[in-house]
């Protein structure tokens, strides 16, 4: 989840590999500002990973290949922390 409040961006802590955390990193730093806050009041917003990867498919070609690689990576992402765990038994 991406979460912005006035002129502050971050990332809420998630499920991902080392390589889709660096992937997610990058995204916030090329496209957090289609996330930013905004308004005169610059209120608090937050945003799926898919909502993420919903904006910058609308603004950016996604068939350059750092953009699809990073939309597709925001995606895979959002279902892995969809996902609802059963409870381990023994």
């Amino acid at each position: 989840m991406i979460v912005s409040q006035a002129h502050t961006i971050g990332v809420k802590e998630f499920l991902g590999t080392d390589e889709e955390g660096q992937v997610v990193r990058l995204a916030v730093q090329d496209f957090g500002h289609l996330v930013r806050a905004s308004g005169p009041f610059m209120q608090f917003k937050r945003v799926s990973f898919e909502q993420f990867s919903d904006m910058i498919e609308s603004n950016y070609d996604i068939r350059q290949a750092r953009t699809g690689e990073t939309v597709e990576v925001l995606r895979k992402v959002h279902q892995r922390n969809q996902v609802q765990h059963e409870p381990m038994t023994q």
